[in-house]
C-alpha cells in the first residue's frame, strides 16, 4: 500500500527576550559604621515586557543571602530607598532584578558599594562656669576626614552616652567645629554632650559623647580684720585661701 503523505510542519522562530536594568548605583548615606541607607537607582531596559523591579542587598552578584530593599516598584520608577540603619551584615552588593508578567529574571544587574562612616572625633567640653550646678564653655570637636556625605551636626544633652532622654540643643552646617554654652546654664540632668553627624538621608544613630563635669571653685577662709581704728572707717588686709582647682 502507498505510504500516507507526511504533514508539513509549522515552524516558529524563538526570540530569547533579555531585559535587564543597567547603570545600577548606590551610595551609602547612613553615616554609622556597619549600617546602610540611601537610594538605589538604575536605568530602565528598552523593553515593553518589564512590569516591575526588585532590588536586594546580597553578599555576592548571584544573590546569596539576599534581602529585599523596600518592595517591588513598577516599571517607570527607577529608584527605591533603603531606609537608614539597615545592618551591613555580610552584604557587599546591590542587585536589581526585572520582572515580567511571567517571572522574575534570574541574572540581575549589580553594583558593589562601600559602607560610609563619618563621625566627629576629639569631642571635648570643659566647664568654665565656676558655680556649682551651673555650666558654661565651649564644646569642640574635629570633623570627619571625608565630608562628602556630611551635611551638618546636631548637638544634644543626654543622661548617658547612648543618648537616653536626650534634648536637642542646636544644629550646625558642615564646617562647624564648636558649640558655645552660655554661662549660668543649669546643669540639671545634663550628664553628657552628644554630637551626631547628619547626611541628606538621616542623622546617625550612634553619636560621639563626652561627659559633662560641673567644675565649681571658690575661695575659703575669707578674712578681713579692720585695722583702721577710726569710727566709720575701714582699713586692713583681706585674705583668703585659694581654691585647689584654679
Amino acid at each position: 500500500t502507498a505510504a500516507a503523505p507526511r504533514p508539513t510542519p509549522v515552524a516558529l522562530t524563538i526570540v530569547d527576550a533579555s531585559a535587564s536594568a543597567t547603570s545600577v548605583a548606590f551610595v551609602d548615606d547612613d553615616l554609622d559604621v556597619a549600617e546602610l541607607g540611601g537610594d538605589v537607582a538604575w536605568t530602565a531596559p528598552v523593553s515593553s515586557d518589564v512590569v516591575s523591579y526588585y532590588a536586594y542587598l546580597a553578599s555576592n552578584t548571584y544573590g546569596a543571602s539576599r534581602s529585599l530593599i523596600g518592595s517591588a516598584v513598577p516599571f517607570g520608577t527607577n529608584t527605591v530607598r533603603l531606609a537608614a540603619d539597615a545592618p551591613l551584615n555580610l552584604y557587599g552588593y546591590v542587585l536589581v532584578y526585572t520582572k515580567s508578567s511571567l517571572a522574575q529574571q534570574s541574572a540581575p544587574a549589580s553594583v558593589t558599594f562601600v559602607d560610609t562612616e563619618a563621625s566627629v572625633s576629639n569631642l571635648v567640653f570643659v566647664d568654665k562656669d565656676l558655680d556649682a550646678g551651673q555650666i558654661g564653655g565651649d564644646a569642640t570637636w574635629t570633623e570627619p576626614a571625608d565630608l562628602t556625605r556630611v551635611r551638618g551636626y546636631q548637638i544634644f544633652w543626654a543622661e548617658d552616652s547612648a543618648g537616653s532622654v536626650k534634648l536637642l540643643v542646636n544644629s550646625y552646617p558642615s564646617g562647624t567645629v564648636s558649640h558655645s554654652v552660655a554661662a549660668n546654664t543649669a546643669k540639671t540632668t545634663k550628664a553628657f554632650v552628644l554630637v551626631y553627624t547628619l547626611s541628606a538621608l538621616a542623622t546617625q544613630s550612634t553619636p560621639l559623647a563626652f561627659p559633662i563635669l560641673d567644675r565649681h571653685s571658690f575661695v575659703t577662709n575669707l578674712a578681713f580684720p579692720d585695722t583702721d581704728l577710726d569710727a566709720q572707717q575701714l582699713g586692713g588686709v583681706i585674705t583668703w585661701t585659694a581654691p585647689l582647682d584654679v
